[in-house]
């Protein structure tokens, strides 16, 4: 039996809880259940077994006292948001994240457990490296931001079979989503191709990666800095124009997927960057039908 044992969270602090009732989620709110101020589950109503998986959460949270927060999602909602993005995964993320900040403001917290594991890391590593995604880090952050939530990955290094190993110990209730067991998207064949790894060759693909993020490690903490300083200067296209070229890239990079554009292209990235080296006051940068980019100088 392997152990998950202790993370660097402490009693101390307060968080909420992303939890969907599957097994990833289920070990984690067992886990940190006596750390954890408020769950958040989110019913897209989008499979038969949604109800099921909210009944499970439902269930645990009323056993073990803590409050519960249900989002169930309406057409009307969906309707909202696909001014946003017409791809289900992208609405769907936001539709959770903005969910999952109004409860934390509502709880007066500011950190949210997610429950991504090292085989959701590897998904998304390969993902990004069979798309030739020019971000400067492949995989998924133990900590990362949205908005003003600080959101904390306490699972991100253990595989998925060990997940599942602890709720079968621990007799933890989940339900599994059918929707992950097709063949029709991308990420649920290489969801099954990571699941049938051995530790070695799990180990040699993260020693990769790894090495990729290394690598990039000093241009994406230069970045980073620089990135914020813009932002506060409104991205000015005076203050882009005095960085380095392989710095000006990143930036712009780093501004559209911020904004939900996901892996943007080199061509869209060097446009968007000569858009702002000439002087275009009043104009915008059409991106996409209906997003734009304004000039500042």
């Amino acid at each position: 039996m392997t152990i998950i044992r202790s993370s660097k969270i402490t009693m101390k602090k307060k968080y909420i809880a992303g939890v969907s009732g599957g097994p990833d989620s289920m070990a984690m709110l067992y886990r940190y259940r006596h750390k954890i101020t408020l769950v958040c589950h989110v019913n897209y109503h989008k499979r038969k077994s949604a109800l099921r998986d909210q009944k499970i959460v439902e269930k645990f949270c009323h056993s073990n006292h803590i409050p519960l927060k249900v989002l169930s999602v309406t057409q009307k909602l969906y309707d909202e948001y696909k001014k946003k993005s017409k791809n289900f995964q992208t609405l769907a993320r936001l539709i959770r994240y903005d969910f999952f900040v109004k409860c934390a403001k509502r709880a007066k917290c500011e950190k949210l457990l997610i429950a991504h594991n090292a085989d959701d890391f590897c998904e998304t590593a390969m993902m990004q490296q069979l798309k030739k995604s020019k971000a400067l880090f492949y995989g998924i952050k133990s900590k990362s931001h949205y908005q003003d939530l600080i959101i904390v990955r306490p699972l991100i290094h253990f595989r998925k079979v060990t997940l599942l190993e602890y709720c079968r110990h621990k007799k933890i209730p989940y339900g599994i989503d059918e929707s992950n067991l097709g063949d029709d998207y991308l990420r649920n064949r290489l969801r099954k191709k990571i699941s049938k790894w051995n530790e070695t060759e799990f180990l040699l693909f993260m020693d990769k990666i790894n090495e990729y993020n290394q690598i990039h490690r000093n241009i994406l903490h230069t970045v980073k800095r620089i990135y914020q300083a813009w932002k506060i200067l409104d991205y000015s296209a005076a203050y882009l124009n005095r960085q380095q070229t392989v710095t000006k890239f990143y930036l712009i990079y780093k501004l559209l997927t911020e904004k939900e554009f996901l892996n943007p292209s080199t061509d869209k990235i060097n446009g968007i960057i000569h858009f702002f080296s000439k002087s275009h006051p009043g104009k915008i940068y059409r991106v996409s039908d209906k997003r734009y980019i304004p000039y500042t100088p």
